[in-house]
């Protein structure tokens, strides 16, 4: 997983089973340590755009090599996305990455549109959300999904 994030290209999530109302969710990595990550992440709720920085551990299931997720927060809801990488958008998606999402998700929003690039060129003030809030996820890259808990 360590390798799928990088400081050089924002992360879209593409689809989602959470059910709120974002759209256009990316998140661009700023610093990376050996089992921590700080990022920022931004989206839109009703037309108005958020962002918020959050940290992630890595975490490392014994029944895989290498770091498998990571943990944001504390929650105990969950949901699955899929995410991808900006330069995957242009080349467009792997089918088996959206075949495996979609086996695993019962029903799910789309949250990535082509009007989203426009907000990686935005220069307007951003909202800030309280530091209390926080997103508990784990990411299965085994599997290809995203389990959030």
């Amino acid at each position: 997983y360590k390798k799928f994030l990088t400081r050089y290209e924002p992360v879209w999530t593409v689809y989602s089973t959470w059910e709120n109302h974002s759209s256009c969710k990316v998140d661009f990595m700023w610093k990376g340590q050996s089992k921590l990550i700080s990022f920022n992440r931004s989206y839109y709720i009703d037309k108005i755009r958020y962002s918020t920085r959050l940290q992630g551990r890595f975490y490392h299931s014994k029944e895989i090599a290498g770091y498998n997720s990571m943990v944001i927060g504390d929650t105990e809801s969950y949901w699955y996305e899929l995410r991808v990488k900006n330069s995957s958008i242009a080349k467009g998606m792997d089918a088996s990455c959206l075949r495996d999402f979609i086996l695993r998700a019962d029903t799910f929003k789309t949250v990535y549109r082509e009007t989203c690039q426009e907000i990686l060129k935005e220069d307007i003030p951003l909202y800030e959300i309280s530091g209390s809030f926080y997103v508990d996820f784990k990411i299965d890259m085994s599997k290809l999904n995203f389990s959030f808990y």
